[in-house]
C-alpha cells in the first residue's frame, strides 16, 4: 500500500480549519499518519475542501477507525470499487449513491470492532472479559422505535 500526498502539518489543517492544534489531533474523524521517523503526525490533504473536512469523508473516516487503520483507511477511500460502479467511496457519496452500498463494501475489520465478542470469547469464557465471577449478558435487540425512549 502506497499513500500519495499532499500531506499537511497540524499546524496548517488547524489554520485551515480555524481550530487549535489540540483540537485537530483529537478531531474524531480526521485521518492522520504518524511517520516511523516524523515528530508529528500528517493528514493526508484529500480529505479537507471548501475550509471544512469534507462530508463524505468525515462520514466514511467514522466508520472506517473503528475497523481498521488510518493508513488502510485512506487507501480503501481513494481505490476505485467494483461494487461501487467503479468509482472511489468518496466520488460514489459525492454522487448521492445509496449509502447502504458503500457499508456494504467497507473493507474487513483489522483491529477489534468495538462491541464485537471476537470467536474465541463467545459463549461460555465471555466472563473472561470482565472481573472475576462476572459474566457478559446478551439482551435481544430491540426493534427501532422513532420515538425516544424513556429512561
Amino acid at each position: 500500500m502506497t499513500l500519495f500526498g499532499p500531506f499537511w502539518t497540524r499546524r496548517r489543517v488547524a489554520t485551515y480549519l480555524g481550530s487549535t492544534p489540540s483540537e485537530v489531533r483529537n478531531h474524531p474523524t480526521l485521518l492522520r499518519i504518524q511517520g516511523a521517523l516524523s515528530v508529528e503526525e500528517v493528514y493526508p490533504s484529500f480529505q479537507f475542501g471548501g475550509g471544512a473536512v469534507i462530508r463524505e469523508v468525515a462520514f466514511l473516516a467514522r466508520l472506517l477507525k473503528r475497523r481498521v487503520t488510518d493508513i488502510e483507511a485512506c487507501d480503501w477511500m481513494l481505490r476505485v470499487r467494483r461494487g461501487l460502479d467503479n468509482r472511489t467511496p468518496i466520488a460514489w457519496l459525492a454522487a448521492d449513491g445509496d449509502v447502504d452500498r458503500v457499508v456494504r463494501a467497507l473493507p474487513e475489520p483489522t483491529r477489534p470492532v468495538p462491541g464485537v465478542l471476537s470467536p474465541e470469547l463467545d459463549g461460555e469464557d465471555a466472563g473472561a472479559l470482565g472481573e472475576p465471577g462476572h459474566t457478559v449478558a446478551r439482551r435481544p435487540a430491540s426493534r427501532w422505535s422513532p420515538q425516544p425512549v424513556a429512561h
